[in-house]
């Protein structure tokens, strides 16, 4: 586990050494915000189960593992369903055919799923 050791020490006008503030602190790397990262869309179509018809990866299981793992990663629902837009051939289809809700309806759902099992439901 890190730890801050304070110094005090008479060599630090010479530049040997670098005082520390006693007010500093150091944090444990679990607590450092991290970057967000997008989850990898095609590992949610490689991982994702297979269609009915059994001879292609079932998407809307994709998009829906997608947007949920974009929601623990912190991303909103309506940053997700933009992503969504850009990466899943099917969210792009439904939208071209009319259904426009395809991506936020997928992103909202997943959301709440995560907020559900956040909270040991």
């Amino acid at each position: 586990m890190p730890h801050l050791v304070n110094r005090t020490d008479t060599r630090t006008d010479t530049g040997l050494i670098s005082q520390v503030s006693p007010k500093a602190t150091l944090k444990h790397p679990s607590q450092i915000k991290r970057e967000r990262q997008w989850p990898d869309y095609e590992r949610c179509l490689l991982e994702a189960p297979r269609s009915s018809t059994g001879d292609s990866p079932d998407r809307s299981l994709a998009d829906y593992f997608f947007c949920k793992m974009a929601a623990q990663h912190g991303w909103s629902v309506e940053e997700t369903e933009q992503k969504l837009l850009e990466v899943s051939e099917k969210a792009r289809e439904r939208a071209r055919c009319g259904d426009e809700g395809y991506a936020h309806v997928t992103a909202l759902n997943a959301a709440a799923e995560g907020r559900r099992r956040g909270r040991g439901g």
